[in-house]
């Protein structure tokens, strides 16, 4: 019969660990995961799977070994029954002072006596002043031929969140007697604090299996295996030659097509034939100019007649004369279509001769008025 008050477990080989020593004694970061054990023999076998070569090590209990790996990946197992704890702990050389869970410690049953805001315990733990989050993980490294667990000790906030929650899934999975293949990966981080780029590395696990597979292996369910359908590789399809295209299929036209001439509004200085101007048409035509007309003043409109001119356009139409009046006044947009909706017409376009010879009696009355007041 067991003791039914302690807890069975696998006994502890060595320890994973992120980084090491230097000569000195300061703490040096590492890439590559470090494995520390007392037995020889379990570090030999670790490192014909993980590389590394075992040396002599001056643990804090006593003679031991460690491996420096030459991988940053480990394959692993966690085991059932507490293969992951974490608490709130301060040490020194007398061993742990406290051992909380953010609201009360532990060892004295007071109340937690560190600061909750993060950032400011992390300062307050680095000078040995507050508790500092302590992760404990328990996992069997599975290619490694030693029966028994490998511990993994961490003291950083990113690993106190990350690692749990994957940690419980593969202990409840393997408390049903599932297994779903893992990895531990140490990952190199950086971040930015008090203007200084800070890096370190994060031991990150990983579970190999889809959503469903864990699922099913979490509620004690035999894992679906998954079927692949595998790729059929494309027929061989034999080039196609593409003859070269005919000139009368693609050959592009080179007349254009015609496009009719939309007659645009008049205005000042537009050019008739690239080098002669509709004003300039006008002076040429002074012998119509009635005795009042001063050719030197831009607001006086002169009748145009037709000049035989071999590429002048036809006179001036009711709407340009309109247009011209509309810019001499300086009628607003609004003003002008004020005065087309006595017409019932919303552009001079649609007036009838009558009504366009109407409106340039008035509007020439309006210039004529506007000149005399200035």
């Amino acid at each position: 019969m067991p003791i039914l008050n302690l807890q069975r477990k696998l006994t502890e080989v060595g320890r994973i660990r992120l980084g090491a020593r230097s000569d000195k004694g300061a703490p040096t970061k590492l890439d590559k995961f470090r494995l520390t054990s007392k037995s020889r023999e379990a570090l030999e076998a670790a490192a014909e799977v993980y590389g590394g070569t075992v040396t002599a090590w001056k643990s804090p209990d006593g003679d031991a070994f460690e491996l420096v790996t030459e991988v940053s990946v480990l394959d692993v197992v966690v085991p059932p029954g507490n293969a992951l704890s974490q608490w709130y702990e301060m040490w020194s050389g007398a061993g742990c002072q406290r051992r909380c869970d953010g609201q009360t410690e532990t060892l004295s049953g007071s109340p937690c006596k560190c600061p909750t805001d993060q950032q400011v315990r992390a300062e307050q733990s680095a000078k040995g002043q507050a508790c500092r989050p302590t992760t404990r993980l328990s996992v069997i490294l599975p290619k490694i031929k030693t029966v028994g667990i490998w511990r993994l000790e961490t003291h950083g906030y990113h690993a106190a969140t990350e690692l749990a929650g994957i940690a419980e899934l593969l202990e409840k999975v393997s408390a049903n007697n599932s297994y779903l293949p893992a990895t531990l990966r140490l990952e190199q981080r950086s971040a930015r604090r008090g203007g200084k780029v800070s890096r370190f590395a994060v031991p990150v696990l990983e579970v190999g299996a889809t959503v469903q597979e864990a699922i099913a292996a979490s509620a004690g369910q035999d894992v679906p295996a998954l079927e692949y359908t595998k790729p059929v590789a494309p027929k061989a399809v034999a080039p196609v030659v593409m003859p070269e295209p005919e000139f009368e299929e693609e050959a592009p036209t080179l007349i254009e097509p015609e496009v009719k001439a939309v007659e645009k509004e008049f205005e000042i200085g537009d050019e008739v034939d690239g080098s002669i101007s509709r004003v300039e048409i006008i002076k040429q035509n002074a012998a119509s100019w009635p005795e009042d007309y001063n050719p030197n003043d831009p607001y006086d409109l002169a009748p145009i007649e037709e000049v035989a001119q071999p590429t002048a356009r036809k006179p001036l139409g009711h709407v340009q004369r309109i247009q011209i009046l509309k810019r001499e006044l300086g009628l607003s947009d609004e003003q002008y279509r004020a005065g087309l909706a006595k017409y019932n017409v919303s552009s001079s376009k649609d007036l009838t001769p009558e009504q366009a010879v109407e409106v340039i009696e008035k509007l020439s009355a309006a210039v004529a008025a506007k000149k005399a007041s200035s």
